[in-house]
């Protein structure tokens, strides 16, 4: 997968490229580098299933070009827990879209994992595991705390050879990270 680095908050939203750099060398990179032109983000409330939706980061043109799509505001309530899933998509090609989590969560898992990180009014937690049994992250529990507006941060890491189950953010190089902007309010 391309390295690509995509960041989005409340206010403003900066895209950056960040090809190669790493805290932890891959020794093994041969992966097939494709471009991640949308990240989307689903969420169904645990309790109450038509409190669902999906939240969408779309870059057409990869880094640099035309200014990507920001996700919107994704709005939760107060004191709930929600299913979540996070999918990456090459639609550089509208004629031929590649669902990347075909590979993530397939023949790649052993060398990929999802970190979910939230400010302090959300919490997240990865339900999938990869072939070994370690951390995927396609899939977590998102649980709301307190009333306000927060952060989901998605970060997809490329860990080739180095994934172990205390692998860290830092670790390996960034395929794509996206921050989704919240706000939670009571029911």
């Amino acid at each position: 997968m391309k390295t690509t680095s995509i960041l989005s908050g409340l206010a403003t939203a900066t895209l950056l490229a960040a090809c190669g750099d790493s805290s932890v060398e891959s020794p093994h990179d041969d992966h097939e580098h494709e471009s991640i032109t949308t990240v989307e983000l689903t969420l169904v409330n645990k309790a109450i299933a038509s409190d669902s939706f999906t939240l969408r980061f779309v870059d057409a043109d990869g880094a640099g070009g035309a200014a990507p799509t920001l996700p919107s505001i994704g709005r939760l309530k107060t004191g709930a827990t929600y299913d979540a899933r996070v999918r990456f998509l090459d639609q550089s090609n509208p004629a031929d879209v590649h669902d990347l989590n075909e590979e993530i969560g397939g023949s790649e898992s052993d060398d990929h994992r999802v970190f979910w990180t939230t400010g302090s009014r959300l919490s997240a937690t990865i339900v999938d595991k990869d072939s070994k049994g370690l951390p995927l992250g396609l899939e977590a529990t998102v649980a709301t705390l307190s009333a306000g507006t927060d952060t989901l941060r998605i970060n997809l890491r490329h860990l080739p050879g180095i994934k172990t189950a205390s692998s860290r953010i830092t670790d390996g190089e960034t395929d794509a990270e996206v921050a989704f902007p919240f706000e939670i309010a009571a029911p």
